[in-house]
């Protein structure tokens, strides 16, 4: 699964991936090559995790022996999302945080074992020519509603996501080589693969199944259907309420399917906390005012706030602080339709005028690392003989000049024709520390004659102009799911509607990314995206920043509150509410 944060911010990538077992699968099966590798990405951000300090209630209260309470209101804060159900293309990673609360696949990813289990599904087989997918559904599953799940669902969700007029080309990216989903009784499906692809199996936890029935009986056009705001699921949370610009309320789903299942390897089956409240506060400020206020059970904070709040919070028994490693990167991209950016000289030129030690150093306390490309330093499909370009003003000027960009007698600089060289970068409105990254950029590209005006505007209007191809450079960052496809990054073929923001174009990068999705073997995977990495350096669609590092403070009354290396905070199946230890807290 893809993630779009302020991030569009797991461990593995693309490179590193799930190959179903030769003939059957089930909620066990995984292959063992991949196993051992996503093992081996856990291990590395654990000792991150470790490394950087883990403290207070996180990985202690994850071995308390206290049991379990059931009861309480969680309450997150969050930015408002465009839609619940993450089938669409407006979706961020709010939406998926919050409506697969709600929704479910036919497999998801457990994050702590990393091994791929049967969540709607029991469990699957595979043919001996890796094509052919057979999923046997589970039975007494019911939505929320109370009408049972079986095969018409799934086979509806499979036409809504093929159907051309639907607004569902992200998701339908990772399903480009499936030639058809049959239906072979009421809990039995077949899907057949035109080409071999690594992860015909784990791909479906891309797909949140919806009720056919909810839509038979309300015809509304489906890209504006009433259900994306209030899904009706088979999760263990169901819609409560969304209250536009303040909150969106979900509930215990007291008679979900799965509360009875207790063996490996079913993950979370009874979710302790009775509502998660999502609060929506865009601003890093007003966040941390409601944390300390007791409005908030957690919050991240920025490094500012860390370094003013730090000794504050760690003298106060009843916050815990975590910081750990992230799976995701933040860069920015550059729109290569816009014509004085359609030069990777120029591109690599600006990438030597951005001062991202000044960044780390500055605006991120240091806590961040420098990245070259779109994988994680700590997996083996980084290609670690790409050093990072260092700040260079000097060496900008000459690739500016070979470029056809010189200063004019008024120190701008200037094309052939006299244009002036500027462009305008994008930010979310609630990023403060991408406007204090791109002030810093703005002055250092005035040093070479250059015009950058920074423009803020609000989240959902963010995602439209990247969508629609309607900026210059824009902000933001990539969150690396458990297993991910880099095709629909960087294919040429998802510069209109997918998420080839940039719109590249390169022969050698479509045969690569092709060439991945049908190639088993994960080390010969790696091998491919080491070239995808050196493409992307060389072309310079992104400028890359830095690897995130996460920084939170969380009330202590939240149990068993732990980073995962895919999740880190934001799967809150495990945890639980000590109401006593709250309200001794909070006085509430």
């Amino acid at each position: 699964m893809r993630f779009f944060v302020l991030m569009l911010t797991a461990l593995s990538t693309a490179c590193v991936v799930q190959g179903g077992a030769a003939v059957t699968g089930d909620g066990n099966a995984a292959d063992s090559e991949l196993v051992s590798k996503l093992k081996k990405r856990l291990e590395q951000l654990e000792s991150r995790v470790d490394r950087m300090g883990l403290s207070g209630g996180g990985a202690a209260s994850a071995k308390a022996s206290a049991p379990a309470q059931v009861g309480g209101q969680l309450r997150i804060a969050v930015t408002e999302p465009n839609t619940l159900n993450d089938i669409l293309d407006v979706r961020d990673w709010y939406s998926v945080l919050m409506g697969r609360r709600m929704m479910e696949g036919l497999v998801d990813w457990d994050p702590r074992s990393m091994k791929l289990y049967g969540l709607l599904a029991e469990r699957w087989e595979v043919s001996a020519d890796q094509k052919i997918v057979t999923f046997y559904l589970r039975k007494n599953v019911k939505w929320h509603d109370g009408e049972s799940f079986d095969a018409d669902d799934v086979v509806f969700t499979w036409n809504a996501l093929f159907n051309p007029s639907y607004t569902t080309s992200k998701v339908r990216t990772d399903f480009k080589d499936a030639e058809k989903l049959e239906k072979i009784d009421q809990y039995t499906v077949r899907v057949t693969w035109k080409e071999v692809f690594f992860n015909a199996v784990g791909v479906m936890d891309a797909l949140a199944i919806m009720p056919e029935h909810v839509f038979a009986k309300d015809k509304t056009d489906f890209n504006k259907h009433p259900y994306h705001r209030a899904p009706i699921g088979t999760g263990s949370y169901q819609f409560g309420a969304w209250k536009t610009g303040d909150h969106i309320l979900l509930k215990r789903n007291k008679n979900y399917w799965g509360k009875n299942l207790s063996d490996p390897p079913f993950v979370y089956p009874k979710p302790s906390i009775d509502e998660i409240k999502f609060i929506v506060i865009s601003e890093a400020e007003v966040r941390l005012q409601a944390f300390k206020r007791g409005d908030l059970d957690y919050t991240s904070l920025t490094p500012d706030q860390f370094a003013v709040n730090e000794d504050t919070f760690r003298s106060d028994p009843s916050i815990g602080i975590s910081q750990y490693a992230l799976p995701s990167y933040s860069y920015a991209v550059w729109n290569g339709r816009r014509p004085q950016l359609k030069d990777k000289r120029v591109r690599i030129a600006l990438a030597y005028a951005m001062n991202r030690d000044a960044v780390i150093e500055h605006v991120y306390r240091g806590a961040y690392k420098r990245i070259t490309g779109p994988f994680l330093p700590e997996s083996d499909a980084y290609n670690h003989d790409l050093k990072p370009r260092e700040f260079d003003l000097v060496k900008s000027a000459e690739l500016f000049k070979e470029a056809g960009w010189t200063r004019n007698p008024k120190g701008k600089l200037v094309n052939a024709e006299d244009k002036p060289f500027k462009f305008e970068m994008l930010l979310p409105a609630s990023s403060k520390t991408g406007i204090a990254i791109a002030t810093i950029y703005k002055k250092d590209l005035s040093r070479l004659g250059i015009d950058m005006e920074i423009k803020t505007i609000e989240w959902a209007t963010f995602l439209k102009s990247l969508n629609d191809h309607d900026f210059d450079f824009a902000m933001l960052g990539w969150r690396l799911g458990y297993v991910t496809d880099p095709y629909g990054l960087w294919h040429s073929t998802e510069a209109t509607t997918g998420s080839n923001y940039h719109g590249l174009d390169n022969k050698r990068m479509d045969e690569l990314v092709t060439t991945i999705r049908g190639t088993m073997d994960a080390t010969k995977r790696d091998e491919l995206c080491k070239e995808v990495h050196k493409i992307v350096y060389d072309e310079q669609p992104y400028l890359f920043i830095s690897r995130p590092a996460a920084k939170v403070a969380y009330r202590k009354y939240l149990k068993n509150f732990q980073p995962l290396p895919i999740m880190t905070v934001n799967d809150p199946r495990g945890w639980w509410i000590d109401q006593a230890e709250r309200k001794r807290v909070l006085g509430k």
